[in-house]
Formats: structure tokens, C-alpha cells, sequence
């Protein structure tokens, strides 16, 4: 399951285990959150690592129930496969990863 850290100045959600990762970088979304993604072994695939909240607008709650958000719908949108049978539009999720 997800962890959540504390600095004086952030509130920071570990998805999974940084020594996974070969490659890691920053990339922030809006002024408050920043994501840490990276590459885990040789995947062509970035994966989010951990996400970093802003203290001053945050609190601890609300940026895990982000962060568990925010990581389900990426999952969701990632791993969902389009199967059309005739006019319709049906979906099948299968979940291939695993976080801490």
C-alpha cells in the first residue's frame, strides 16, 4: 500500500519502492503537486513513482485520497483493452501492477 512522508515544506505519497527505478525525474503538474516518474528496469514505460503535495495547501487526507485517485485512473486508462464486438464499445481492465 502507499506510504505518505513528511518535510517541513511537502506531504509525499510513495506508490512503489525507488530502488525499482533505474532512471527517476520530476514533473510538475499544477503549482502544488509534482510527480516523480521513472523508468523501472528497461521499460519503455514511465511509471509514477511517488507524488509530492505542497504543504501550504494541502493536508495529509486529502493528498492521499488524491494521490489513490490520481494512480487508479492512470491504472485504469492504461491497462484497459478495447474489444469491439460489432457496434459496441466494451472494455476489460486487467490490473498488471503491483504498489506498495
Amino acid at each position: 500500500m502507499y506510504t505518505i512522508d513528511e518535510t517541513p515544506n511537502q506531504y509525499r505519497v510513495r506508490i512503489i519502492d525507488p530502488k525499482r527505478f533505474t532512471k527517476l525525474r520530476t514533473k510538475t503538474i499544477g503549482k502544488n503537486i509534482q510527480l516523480i516518474i521513472g523508468r523501472i528496469g528497461n521499460s519503455k514505460t514511465t511509471s509514477v513513482q511517488a507524488i509530492h503535495f505542497n504543504k501550504n495547501k494541502w493536508n495529509k487526507n486529502n493528498a492521499m485520497i488524491w494521490a489513490r485517485k490520481y494512480v487508479e485512473e492512470k491504472q485504469v486508462r492504461r491497462y484497459a483493452t478495447k474489444h469491439k464486438k460489432g457496434n459496441s464499445n466494451k472494455f476489460t481492465i486487467s490490473s498488471k501492477l503491483t504498489f506498495f
